[in-house]
């Protein structure tokens, strides 16, 4: 008969019960107990797993090896590392794009502040005896660059000379990109903040430069006998467009980075300009121009295809300061009415269905909040003698919030600027 696991433990079980009950019992006992008191324990290989027939014996597990494991655990360290270092480091806004609205930028007493939109929150960021101008936000938020001037009548026409000077956003660890030097314009930043663009003059007429903003380099980007001023960093970082002044006109030019690929883009010889601003998506320049027999300015927009620009908004009086919003879906600029108001308007990219977004008054230097929800503008009409920075609604569809800029009584406000901050 054939010999089953079960029918072997039940006559094993009856065959122990018998001798423990008989009178061998004792003396088996003993004898066991001494003898394997004395004996070496069984060598592995020997042990009856290593060669009863596999199906009557428990499936054995195989024993990891110890390189996997310990690769396995290296890895799931490494993993927790880089996701407290990414965690723990501060989240970026894309360079173009949509953001979330951080602290406006402005100047007051010849310094540069920082608020909250509403105007709470102030914080002066620079404090030197000499004075400050044209805050410029990089495009991640993070540094500011700005124009320094030299003391009050230490030159003569001391105000229109002065360092370019980037530095962190809260106004600590300046660095002096380009000293001393005459009729610096606004900085445009590049969207890895490792760049900024500006004019300034060098010998009688301005030219484009380019600047390490670690201090490393500074250099001209154009040359010649034409001033070349007001100028823009594409999107990308590639190109660079500016105005080049002709003896009675202007027209806008585009060059490489590097000073290779000059060539112009628009045909129409303009006599009176504003600066260019690119589309979020590098394609397209929006500006405003006018020509003096028309006696106005009207809003252009111009591609680097080659083709001539397109007028996209003519009115009787000037259209001028027009900025995309920042995802390229709109534009805002300022309307001036019969006898000298002016208005911001928003229409789209073509010039179609343009809205006013206020009221008539004296404003100036439009802008997009970085979210593209509202439009900062600054109205001329002085609440105690100051500025009124208003934010409006793009829409048009409720009340503008306002507050007064601080400083001195009578002070002309100036350009301002939004940080981009990363959605939360």
């Amino acid at each position: 008969e054939r010999f089953t696991d079960e029918k072997f433990d039940q006559l094993m079980t009856a065959w122990l019960d018998e001798r423990a009950q008989g009178p061998e019992a004792s003396p088996v006992l003993d004898a066991a107990l001494a003898r394997t008191s004395r004996t070496r324990p069984i060598p592995g290989w020997l042990l009856p797993e290593r060669w009863i027939p596999m199906q009557l014996t428990a499936r054995l597990q195989p024993v990891p090896r110890l390189a996997p494991i310990l690769l396995l655990i290296a890895l799931l360290l490494a993993l927790a590392v880089t996701i407290f270092v990414v965690g723990s480091q501060r989240h970026l806004p894309p360079p173009f794009g949509l953001a979330a609205p951080g602290s406006l930028a402005f100047v007051a007493d010849g310094h540069i502040w920082m608020a909250n939109p509403d105007g709470s929150g102030r914080v002066q960021l620079t404090s030197a005896q000499r004075l400050d101008a044209f805050p410029v936000f990089s495009r991640d938020g993070t540094k500011i660059a700005f124009k320094r001037l030299p003391e009050p009548n230490s030159i003569p026409n001391w105000q229109e000379w002065g360092d370019v000077v980037v530095a962190d956003v809260d106004g600590r660890n300046p660095i002096v990109l380009d000293p001393m030097v005459h009729s610096p314009s606004p900085m445009s930043w590049s969207g890895d903040g490792r760049f900024i663009v500006y004019a300034r003059t060098l010998g009688t007429v301005d030219q484009v430069f380019i600047a390490a903003t670690d201090g490393s380099s500074t250099r001209p980007v154009t040359s010649g006998a034409e001033s070349n001023w007001g100028p823009t960093l594409s999107p990308d970082g590639r190109t660079i467009a500016y105005v080049k002044d002709y003896s009675g006109y202007s027209v806008i030019f585009v060059i490489q980075v590097d000073g290779t690929g000059e060539r112009q883009i628009t045909k129409v010889r303009i006599d009176a300009f504003d600066m260019a601003e690119w589309s979020p998506d590098a394609t397209t320049l929006l500006f405003g121009a006018g020509k003096a027999e028309e006696g106005r300015e009207d809003l252009f927009t111009v591609r680097l295809d080659g083709k001539p620009e397109q007028r996209i908004i003519g009115n009787p009086g000037n259209d001028s300061g027009p900025t995309w919003s920042p995802d390229g879906r709109r534009i805002a600029y300022l309307n001036t009415l019969v006898g000298g108001k002016t208005r911001v308007i928003v229409a789209l990219p073509d010039g179609s269905g343009p809205h006013p977004i206020s009221d008539p008054g004296n404003w100036s230097y439009p802008f997009w909040s970085p979210d593209a929800r509202h439009v900062l503008a600054v109205d001329g009409r002085l609440d105690g003698g100051q500025p009124i920075v208003a934010i409006l609604d793009s829409l048009g569809q409720s009340p503008a919030s306002s507050f007064a800029l601080p400083g001195a009584p009578g002070d002309g406000p100036e350009p301002m600027a939004w940080q981009r901050r990363a959605a939360p």
